[in-house]
C-alpha cells in the first residue's frame, strides 16, 4: 500500500475540506435564494390579486374593470364573472389554465408544457350581487434563470477555489512542517554520531516547540550517557594495557623454561593466547574510541589498493593454507587511491580475516576491487554459513556476534572498525547475506580522500 507524505495529506485534506465547505456554502445560498424568490413570488401574486379585486366596479348595471392601478407586467391574470364570462385578462390565453381547478386563496404550482406556473386564486367576492373571481399566475423562468446563474457561478468558481486551496495548503504545510524538517535534519546529523548537535528552538511555544525541547533534553541525556560510556571504555582500555602486557611478558618468559610439563606448557600457552587476544581487543577499542572522539588523524597518500589487498592475503597465508581455502582476486580499472594506507590496510585485513574465519575448510573467498570513476567498490565474498536476517542490521556493532557464529577467536570489534574507517574516509560499509548462502561485505570509498576544512 502506497504511503503518502504528511505534506501531501495536509494539502489533500485542506483542499477537500475547502471544496466541501464551499459546496455546503453555495448549497445554502442556493436554498435561501430559492426560498426568497418563492416568497417574493407569493407576495407579488397576493398583491396582484388585491389590486385586481379593488378595480372591479359596477357601471350601468354591469361590471367593469377600471384598470387604473398597474399590475406587474410579467404576471398573467384574468377576472371571471359568476356566469363564466371573462371580465378582463392579461398575458396568456385563459384556456391555458382551464384544466386547473379553482382553489381559493391557495398557492399552487403546475407543470404546463415546458414551464412551471405558480397560480393564486382569490376567494369569490361579490360586487353588487355579482360573483367575481380572480386568478393570477406567473412562470418561474426569471427565477430559474437567477438560480441557473448562481449554479454557473459555483461551477466556474469551484476549480479556481480548488486551485487556490491547493496552493494555500502547500504554503500552509510548508510553514507547519518547517520545524519538522529541522528536527529531521538534526536527527540525521545526530544519527551519524554527532550527539553534540541540538535541534534549533522553535519560535512559537506550541506543540512542536514542546516536542523540540523534549527531544533536546532526551539527546542531552543520551549524550551524557554515551560520554560516560566512552570515558569508561577509554579508561578501561588504558588501564588494561599494562596488566595485559605484564601477563604476556610473563607467559612468554615461562615458555622458555624447559622444566615445564606438557600440561603446564599448554596452560601457559592458553594464558598467552588470551593475553594476546585481550591486547588486540584493547588496541581496537582505543582505535574506535579515538575515531569517535575525532582524535584519529588520517594521513592520506597515494598507494595501490590492489597491492594492499595482495599484502593482506600474504599476511593471512598461513591461515588460508591451514583451512585449504581458495582465495581469488579480481581488480578492474586503475586501483590507485588517495587515503590513509594504514587504515585501509586494516580495513582490508579485518574483512578478509572475517571471511577466513567463517569460511569452512576447502571453501572459497573472493576479493573484488572495482574502480567506478569517483568511488572504489571493495567486495569480500565468502561461502560461509551466512548471517540470519535478524542479525544483519547489527553486524557492524561493537562486540556483536551472531548466535550461530559465536566463538571466542575474535574480539567482536573488527567489523565495527571497518565501518568506522569507511566513514572516516567519507565512504560506506554494508553487507548482504542469507543463511546457507554465504556473505558479501561491500565497502565504497572515494577515489581521493579530501580532508574536511
Amino acid at each position: 500500500m502506497k504511503r503518502f507524505r504528511l505534506r501531501t495529506k495536509i494539502v489533500v485534506a485542506f483542499t477537500l475540506a475547502s471544496i466541501l465547505m464551499s459546496t455546503v456554502f453555495f448549497g445554502l445560498i442556493h436554498l435561501v435564494t430559492d426560498r426568497v424568490l418563492d416568497t417574493r413570488r407569493k407576495e407579488n401574486l397576493s398583491l396582484a390579486v388585491s389590486q385586481l379585486i379593488s378595480q372591479v366596479e359596477l357601471w350601468n348595471d354591469g361590471l367593469i374593470f377600471e384598470d387604473e392601478t398597474p399590475v406587474a407586467n410579467e404576471l398573467c391574470w384574468f377576472i371571471m364573472e359568476g356566469n363564466g364570462s371573462e371580465l378582463a385578462s392579461h398575458g396568456r390565453d385563459i384556456a391555458l389554465f382551464d384544466a386547473i381547478p379553482f382553489r381559493p386563496e391557495t398557492y399552487t404550482a403546475h407543470r404546463i408544457g415546458d414551464e412551471t406556473w405558480f397560480v393564486l386564486d382569490s376567494e369569490v367576492f361579490v360586487v353588487e350581487n355579482e360573483d367575481v373571481v380572480v386568478r393570477v399566475a406567473t412562470t418561474d423562468s426569471e427565477d430559474a434563470a437567477v438560480l441557473a446563474t448562481l449554479r454557473l457561478i459555483f461551477v466556474c468558481f469551484l476549480p479556481v477555489m480548488a486551485l487556490g486551496a491547493t496552493v494555500t495548503g502547500l504554503l500552509l504545510a510548508r510553514g507547519v512542517l518547517r520545524p519538522v524538517r529541522e528536527i529531521s535534519a538534526c536527527a540525521e546529523e545526530i544519527a551519524k554520531g554527532d550527539l553534540s548537535k541540538r535541534i534549533p528552538p522553535a519560535a512559537a511555544k506550541d506543540e512542536l516547540g514542546e516536542l523540540t525541547d523534549t527531544l533536546n533534553r532526551m539527546i542531552g541525556a543520551v549524550e551524557s550517557s554515551f560520554l560516560r560510556e566512552k570515558r569508561f571504555t577509554d579508561d578501561a582500555s588504558h588501564e588494561l594495557r599494562t596488566p595485559i602486557a605484564v601477563i604476556r611478558a610473563y607467559s612468554e618468559e615461562l615458555l622458555t623454561h624447559d622444566e615445564l610439563t606438557d600440561e603446564q606448557r599448554a596452560s601457559v600457552k592458553t594464558v598467552l593466547g588470551e593475553a594476546l587476544r585481550m591486547q588486540h581487543m584493547t588496541e581496537q577499542m582505543l582505535t574506535l574510541s579515538r575515531a569517535q572522539n575525532g582524535k584519529l588523524t588520517l594521513h592520506p597518500e597515494a598507494f595501490d589498493l590492489a597491492g594492499a589487498a595482495e599484502g593482506v592475503l600474504s599476511a593471512l597465508e598461513d591461515k588460508v593454507t591451514e583451512k585449504r581455502l581458495d582465495c581469488q582476486t579480481e581488480f578492474s580499472g586503475d586501483t590507485q587511491i588517495v587515503a590513509d594506507q594504514t587504515m585501509i590496510s586494516r580495513l582490508l585485513l579485518n574483512l578478509t580475516e572475517n571471511a577466513v574465519k567463517y569460511t569452512p575448510d576447502g571453501g572459497n573467498i573472493r576479493i573484488r576491487i572495482r574502480n567506478l570513476g569517483e568511488t572504489f567498490l571493495i567486495a569480500v565474498e565468502d561461502d560461509g554459513p551466512g548471517i540470519p536476517a535478524d542479525d544483519l542490521p547489527h553486524v557492524f556493532e561493537r562486540f556483536y556476534r551472531s548466535d550461530k557464529a559465536r566463538d571466542r577467536s575474535g574480539t567482536g570489534l573488527g567489523l565495527a572498525i571497518v565501518k568506522q574507517i569507511a566513514e572516516l574516509h567519507h565512504g560506506t560499509a554494508s553487507v548482504e547475506s542469507a543463511e546457507g548462502k554465504g556473505s558479501v561485505f561491500t565497502v565504497r570509498l572515494p577515489v581521493r580522500y579530501v580532508t574536511a576544512e
